[in-house]
């Protein structure tokens, strides 16, 4: 077997076969070579590799001076082009014979050393004299393991030998002049292409003028320096509000505003550099070339830093090691940061100058010719090439620039690609990049020290095999910079830095990993706290990652008592961390890790001994690494593999990012997190829960809707009793009304237990709110309950009052029945034929003969006082408790108008006439008694029983349209009209007479859908032939009965519509005396008389208006629609905005949108100017409160919860989430200061330049409308 040591000058190239491709990974794992061939596209010549027993193939036939021609000569060039450029080759054998040709027949100028081993049996010393004599070699040419030597000797002997070599070799060659001998040898050398050409030219161009890398930053990479920086400084600022003191909270903000401006501007006059502009076009040129040039890239910058950064990382590495050298440390870090110089500079500032550009025009030219600027960026990215996510110098994310390379990423890609996050966290230097470049095989810069910054993604591509099981298309690995530990932060205040970052890449990832090296375990258990902190942060926020401890260089793996003893330190030490972080955040129930995450000590563990066997770099590496990677691996992909909730796709993941950044701006991250995937999925619950809610009300209304009709028709001819008394009927309706209605509780609870155990949606992140959900259903079932049972007592009562007076009535028609029947007879007697005039003589004669009138006069005398308190003022009272004292006068007065008995008869005494006549000639009453029973009976009941019935018909029509679907679309669609119409007198009732304007609003919007006819008669026409189905029913079950007596017909008629229509008493009684029309002619004109009254119907619906139409509805639209979105009713204490929480029963209240108290009549007590301060800034800054709920006491905003603990006040979604109030008070300044009595407020500077559609942004963005 041959080795070639060659000895060259410090080039340090490195390989330019290892262009970075898109990155797959599988479970399978790949021997070194296979995966450079398949990153390269060459896998299928894997077989082809040239192997040791290849080269021992080489003999006579074989050796030969001219070019390869064909696979079977490699092996010969192969050796040839080693002997040529190698300054020594060691010639390993076991047995040898006389022939040698193939080392004397060499032209080269290499060493030959032959190694052998003398123990052995094969060995023969004459053979190797001869070869030995032939190849012209001395003694110090010849290394054997003589008998009696053991292996650490030999190794000795043989490492002096090629370390004598290395010494004093005159032969030293470059990797350049290596290409020379390949190409005299026909060798192809890859850089020969035209593409690595282009890209070494053009990377040369960048590189040849780096002379001082902290002067060429300054000069060719000038936005991300001091302007980004202060940028940073400034949108924390904005944020934390921490220097804003005593002055105007508003102000303050717009004078950062105008700050940022500023800077953006400065960042835009420079011009674009040299080396940016070489950078930009060189990553634009195809593919290939592409990743040629960003490999030149990185290994002439590598050149360019390596010799300064090298001795600076081994002064940082010797201070760290005692903490006193602070000001030594802050220095060698700063020259680090200095010092170093990478294409993630080049990138980064790629970012600044496209951010920095969307701050001009939409329509400068310089803005739109570098709006193709993400799109590079996302197409290297799906090659393999990682994006800085965090800037770490400057401690930010350039959020714009990131987001936009994403989407463009998400447009690059397969719609709703999904993707798995893996992110490694850990101390500084404890082989994290190393960990995931074994495990995933990607290229992460591995170097020690602290010179690469910040957090950087890699896009991974899963193999089919893998997308059913992972159920995802892309898995993103995260590698961030190490955290210092806390003695080490305090150099340059990076622990607040520490905290972002690990919160940021905990929350955007499923599982995390944390490195801990067990030579630094003791300062890994203060990196512990930030790690704690963050699953805690993520887990009140709704999103629980998994977690994996990875403990690296382990002496013994399988020491399996040690390491348990050390997870159990490790979880006492979790524990401890849980209960700091818990209480810093105010979150106490939070005890043990456990209770933040799903945790076992014994799978959540992983041991990896060192990846080095000794000291490198000549120590080899340990196989035990990679072997106990892969089994890392394994877990990790089988812990992906089971998870319960569905990965994000890309642009879910953009919103994460987002979100997370804009949470850890603030101090206080839980109660500053607002995240639109999270209010995506509450808006999804929420409007679920109201589609189910809905559904229970509406099967109640249509419940007590037929309860109440069969109460109203109790103890009349329309229904059979089975019952005794009310009483007995009462009590049955209420049990039935439970029944129903624990049903409906225990499908509303069992709706809300499927809808979270889906795994689309993001469901999970909505799991804290389930229990107020379930409170929700259960309270819904309570009020309904105690809504139905008061309808049915209430209903019950009035018929119990009615009963009397319907008997009064029907007494008295039966006994005008028989005077009208005795005239009758007497008029017979006199057997002349007489005229109408006379018989209508004779009928008056009668009727004022009647005792009758006069009895029912002095009976309603004597029982008035009875009547009216026990039949109006208690029964009526429950239904319109709440309405004004007049309007109830007026409604009693009514009602004994319509209930009086003596205007009953005398309304019917032209039709006592009529049918006297018809009955004294004997007439057919046929035609004529079933118009009667339809005009006066049927239609009046299917009219009363469509107009109960679209009440519900009306509100679930209401609630199939967006702006009420939820309360959060609502409020948005209330704001955006006021917007549209931009009336102050709109304004001013909104604010000041909220209830009122909301519900004249939703009037409106019930007015507008239904005001075309047909919309509204598709519900009126499906009720109506309800009715009509029923009654023609009823009619042919009558039929069938054969009674041959006309009453018992309409009673059996009757009796079968009893649980659906209420039939008039008064007009049945009517009907029913001085009748003598036969049934069958009866039953023949009734059902065409019921047709006709259908069209009659129907055609009546079509020319009534809505407002006439919601005057008869016995569910009024309008209140259950307000009352359906106004929620618990609950207002900010601060500015008065209405909550939107979800669920009438929720426990904690918050609105999307805060508004300025000058709104709300708040004015500064001095100079009567309305106040401009948002109560959602109010709660992060220093400033103080006082109000009746302090006793008039100073309180500071930031604890605002001591006073009022239900109500969680976030920060503003964004900067720009309030500019809508601010847009409507820069508007209207003076006419709401003149309507308040207050002097107009000082409007902040910023404020003065929000447009309308920035405005309307706004809204959309606080309610997250898409």
């Amino acid at each position: 077997m041959a080795e070639s040591v060659p000895t060259m000058e410090n080039s340090d190239e490195e390989d330019l076969g290892r262009i970075s491709k898109p990155t797959v990974t599988s479970v399978h794992t790949k021997t070194h070579l296979e995966g450079q061939l398949e990153d390269l596209g060459l896998e299928q010549h894997y077989t082809e590799k040239l192997s040791l027993s290849t080269i021992l193939q080489i003999d006579e036939k074989n050796i030969t001076d001219e070019p390869a021609k064909c696979n079977s000569d490699l092996p010969w060039y192969f050796l040839k082009k080693l002997m040529m450029t190698s300054a020594a080759v060691f010639v390993f054998f076991d047995k040898w014979d006389s022939k040698c040709e193939l080392l004397t027949n060499q032209h080269h100028k290499a060493q030959i050393f032959l190694v052998g081993n003398h123990q052995s049996k094969h060995f023969n010393l004459n053979a190797l004299k001869k070869v030995a004599t032939k190849l012209g070699l001395t003694n110090s040419n010849i290394v054997l393991k003589a008998k009696h030597m053991n292996d650490a000797d030999f190794v000795k002997t043989l490492r002096k030998t090629v370390s004598n070599v290395v010494e004093n070799s005159k032969m030293k060659m470059r990797i350049e002049q290596m290409a020379d001998i390949a190409h005299e040898l026909g060798i192809w050398v890859d850089e020969d292409s035209s593409e690595c050409q282009a890209a070494k030219k053009n990377a040369d161009a960048i590189s040849e003028e780096i002379q001082d890398i902290l002067k060429y930053k300054e000069a060719q990479l000038p936005l991300q320096g001091q302007i980004w920086k202060e940028l940073t400084c400034l949108e924390k600022e904005e944020f934390r509000l921490r220097k804003v003191g005593s002055e105007d909270i508003e102000k303050y903000k717009s004078d950062l505003q105008v700050q940022k401006t500023e800077l953006r501007k400065k960042q835009n006059s420079h011009d674009m550099s040299n080396a940016m502009t070489c950078f930009i076009n060189a990553i634009s040129s195809p593919g290939m070339e592409r990743s040629y040039f960003l490999k030149w890239m990185r290994m002439n910058l590598n050149n360019v830093s390596r010799e300064k950064l090298s001795g600076l990382r081994e002064q940082y590495k010797e201070k760290c090691k005692n903490s006193e050298n602070k000001e030594e440390i802050k220095d060698i870090d700063k020259q680090l940061s200095n010092s170093s110089l990478g294409t993630e500079h080049f990138f980064r500032e790629m970012g600044q100058i496209y951010e920095a550009s969307l701050s001009l025009p939409e329509t400068d030219q310089s803005r739109q010719q570098l709006q193709h600027l993400p799109r590079l960026c996302a197409e290297l990215l799906l090659d393999g090439f990682p994006l800085e996510l965090v800037d770490g110098d400057a401690s930010n994310i350039p959020l714009r620039w990131v987001s936009d390379v994403l989407s463009q990423l998400n447009d690059l890609v397969s719609p709703k690609n999904k993707i798995l996050v893996v992110t490694v966290l850990g101390v500084q230097s404890t082989g994290k990049s190393t960990l995931l470049n074994t495990m995933f095989g990607v290229q992460f810069a591995v170097s020690s020290g602290r010179c690469t910054r910040g957090a950087f993604m890699l896009l991974i591509r899963i193999n089919e095999d893998l997308k059913k099981e992972l159920n995802c298309d892309f898995m993103v690995i995260i590698d961030t910079e190490g955290l210092k530990s806390p003695e080490l932060a305090q150099l340059d205040n990076s622990h607040e830095h520490d905290n972002e970052l690990a919160t940021l890449v905990v929350g955007l990832s499923d599982i995390t990993i944390i490195n801990i090296a067990m030579e630094n375990s003791t300062e890994m258990k203060d990196i512990l706290q930030i790690v704690v902190h963050a699953f805690l942060r993520m887990k009140e926020v709704g999103k629980r990652p998994k977690c994996q401890f990875v403990h690296q260089n382990v002496s013994d793996v399988s020491a399996h008592e040690k390491n348990l003893r050390d997870r159990k330190l490790l979880l006492q030490q979790l524990n401890e961390m849980t209960q700091a972080a818990a209480k810093m955040e105010k979150k106490e129930e939070n005890k043990s890790f456990t209770d933040v995450m799903e945790y076992s000590p014994d799978t959540g563990n992983w041991y990896i001994p060192g990846l080095w066997n000794g000291n490198p770099p000549m120590a080899p590496v340990n196989a035990g690494y990679s072997e106990a990677v892969y089994e890392l691996k394994k877990n990790i992909i089988k812990i992906l593999g089971s998870c319960d909730s569905s990965a994000n796709d890309i642009l879910e993941f953009t919103e994460w990012m987002k979100s997370l950044w804009n949470a850890v701006k603030h101090e206080n991250f839980i109660f500053s997190f607002r995240n639109s995937l999270v209010a995506d999925a509450y808006m999804r619950l929420c409007t679920e829960f109201n589609k189910w809610e809905w559904e229970f009300r509406k099967e109640m209304y249509t419940w007590v809707t037929k309860a109440e009709t069969i109460i109203s028709n109790y103890g009349t001819v329309a229904v059979k009793s089975e019952v005794s008394d009310m009483r007995e009927l009462l009590t049955r309706l209420k049990s039935e009304a439970c029944t129903v209605l624990s049903k409906w509780e225990t499908k509303l609870l069992g709706n809300l237990t499927q809808y979270f155990k889906q795994t689309e949606g993001h469901v999970y992140l909505v799991e804290q709110y389930r229990e107020d959900f379930a409170n929700s259903a259960k309270s819904l079932r309570r009020e309904m309950e105690r809504s139905v049972l008061n309808q049915l007592t209430a209903a019950a009562d009035i018929r119990q009052g009615m009963a009397e007076l319907d008997r009064i009535k029907e007494n008295h028609t039966k006994e005008l029945e028989g005077r009208v029947s005795g005239l009758i007879e007497q008029c017979r007697k006199k057997k002349v034929q007489m005229t109408d005039k006379e018989l209508d003589k004779e009928f008056d004669k009668m009727w004022n003969r009647m005792e009758i009138l006069q009895m029912i006069d002095e009976r309603l005398q004597n029982n008035q006082d009875v009547k009216r308190e026990i039949e109006f003022e208690v029964s009526l009272k429950q239904h319109i408790c709440g309405f004004a004292a007049r309007e109830f006068q007026k409604m009693h007065e009514d009602f004994i108008q319509m209930n009086d008995p003596y205007r009953c008869l005398n309304q019917n005494k032209d039709k006592f006439r009529a049918d006297f006549k018809d009955v004294f000639h004997q007439r057919d009453q046929c035609q004529k008694k079933a118009e009667e029973f339809t005009n006066r009976c049927l239609e009046p009941a299917v009219e009363d029983f469509v107009n109960r019935s679209l009440g519900p018909d009306i509100i679930g029509e209401m609630l199939t349209s967006q702006q009420f679907s939820t309360r959060m679309f609502f409020q948005y669609s209330v704001l955006l009209d006021l917007l549209s119409k931009d009336d102050f007198e709109k304004y001013q009732s909104y604010i000041c007479s909220y209830e009122e304007y909301v519900k004249k609003w939703t009037l409106n919007q019930i007015v507008e859908r239904f005001s075309n006819q047909s919309t509204t008669f598709k519900f009126e026409d499906q009720h109506l032939q309800s009715s009509v189905r029923s009654i023609n029913n009823a009619i042919n079950k009558a039929k069938t009965k054969k009674s041959g007596n006309l009453k018992t017909f309409v009673k059996n008629v009757c009796q079968e519509l009893g649980d659906k229509l209420v039939i008039s008493q008064d007009a049945l009684g009517a009907f029913m005396i001085l009748n003598n029309a036969d049934q069958e002619q009866f039953a023949h004109w009734l059902t065409v008389c019921v047709k006709d009254m259908a069209q009659a119907i129907g055609q009546k619906f079509k020319v009534t208006n809505i407002h006439m139409k919601l005057k008869k509805f016995h569910v009024n639209p309008q209140d259950e629609l307000f009352t359906k979105l106004i929620g618990c009713g609950k207002q900010c204490p601060f500015c008065k905005a209405p909550c939107e929480a979800g669920g009438r029963f929720h426990t904690e209240h918050w609105t999307s949108l805060h508004r300025p108290e000058g709104l709300g009549r708040f004015r500064w007590h001095k100079t009567k100017k309305l106040v401009t301060d948002v109560c959602s800034s109010s709660v992060i800054s220093d400033n103080r409160f006082r109000c009746n709920a302090t006793n008039g006491e100073w309180h500071p905003y930031k604890r605002y919860r001591d006073f009022f603990q239900d109500w969680r006040i976030a920060p503003d979604a964004s900067l720009q989430a309030s500019d809508y109030w601010k847009y409507v008070l820069t508007n209207f300044n003076k006419q709401f200061a003149e309507a308040y009595n207050a002097k107009p407020a000082d409007i902040p500077l910023m404020w003065r330049y929000i447009t309308r559609k920035q405005a309307e942004a706004s809204i959309k963005e606080s309610f997250n409308i898409k």
